[in-house]
């Protein structure tokens, strides 16, 4: 119990020095990068630049977690207290599980504290760079409903500017137009004032006077959300219930499921880099120094994130199952960690 301590409290205060030497390091970079291109003065730049900080180290938090565990067992291994361990009956697999299971816990508890202060964060910063202090956000945007082309702005649960194409074979027939459009949650409808429809015929166009205020769209205030919203400033809690939604039929947007799957695969890929980050470790030292590993697992880790991030942007443009691209780095990386595990 004693060893388990000393190991608990080794990994922690090295997670707790590579977290605040990268979080300065992100804060530099993007302080420079917000005072050069950037109209804010300083002192907003700056209070941007740190109320931004923990959504950025959200993406950085895979390789904080692997160096902080490289920097941990090496530093334990140069001074030959992982031998120790292992003279007292600790193997080497109890050591890796140990490690791996209470930062990817710490990685999960991280995700779930970004989660609750994503939201106000990113629309403080939003207000701050626009200079504006109404709360409301809109998003405009396109999508299909019943084989009905929909063109609107979203503003909360209201809908404006709402342009509506029939099409059939590849054709328009038919276009309504509303300026602004509100859901009756008792009648299930979208209504609107001043609709306007044409239909387009043979002989022309043809205007259509009607006084009904329905517009038949059957995507409800909540589905709109989601195929208008930013989904990086989704928590994961919201993703989940786009997902459920999802595999009702009623929904699709690809968008939504890449950052479903990639919220889901953080803490999959951070295991996967710490048993790399182990295998490095326990490796033999016969040829290449603990210290030359460490190095050499740092630059490993850091590229398979950038690929990572890489194969997100991939993911969000191709047509294939969305959770393949998600799973495949951290699937590639545990493949090879656990045969240099067992080499090792």
């Amino acid at each position: 119990m004693i060893i388990w301590r000393y190991l608990c409290r080794q990994i922690f205060s090295k997670l707790l020095l590579v977290a605040i030497s990268v979080s300065l390091l992100e804060l530099l970079i993007t302080m420079m990068g917000e005072l050069t291109y950037s109209d804010l003065s300083m002192g907003k730049a700056a209070l941007v630049t740190v109320m931004e900080t923990p959504l950025r180290m959200t993406e950085l938090a895979p390789v904080v977690f692997l160096v902080a565990l490289l920097v941990t067992l090496g530093g334990l291994a140069n001074s030959s207290e992982l031998v120790v361990m292992q003279a007292c009956g600790i193997t080497k697999l109890k050591i890796i599980a140990f490690s791996a299971m209470l930062l990817v816990s710490t990685h999960i508890a991280w995700l779930i504290t970004i989660d609750y202060v994503k939201g106000p964060l990113s629309h403080a910063t939003l207000q701050i760079r626009d200079g504006v202090g109404d709360s409301s956000e809109v998003f405009s945007g396109v999508f299909m409903d019943a084989g009905k082309l929909v063109a609107a702005q979203v503003d909360g649960d209201a809908l404006k500017d709402v342009r509506q194409f029939e099409i059939n074979d590849g054709k328009i027939e038919a276009f309504q137009h509303a300026p602004n459009l509100a859901y009756d949650e008792r009648r299930d409808r979208w209504l609107a004032e001043d609709v306007s429809a044409l239909s387009i015929t043979p002989n022309g166009l043809v205007q259509q006077v009607s006084d009904s205020t329905d517009i038949d769209i059957s995507a409800t205030p909540e589905v709109v959300q989601y195929l208008f919203g930013q989904s990086a400033s989704l928590s994961f809690v919201e993703l989940v219930d786009y997902k459920m939604l999802s595999m009702t039929g009623r929904l699709y947007v690809r968008k939504m499921e890449v950052a479903f799957w990639d919220r889901l695969s953080q803490p999959i890929t951070t295991f996967a880099l710490l048993l790399l980050s182990a295998s490095f470790v326990f490796g033999s030292t016969r040829k290449v120094s603990a210290s030359e590993r460490i190095i050499q697992g740092t630059v490993i880790g850091v590229a398979l994130v950038l690929v990572q991030d890489l194969l997100a942007a991939i993911n969000a443009a191709v047509a294939a199952p969305a959770f393949v691209f998600a799973l495949l780095p951290a699937a590639l990386v545990f493949v090879v960690a656990s045969y240099r595990l067992v080499k090792a």
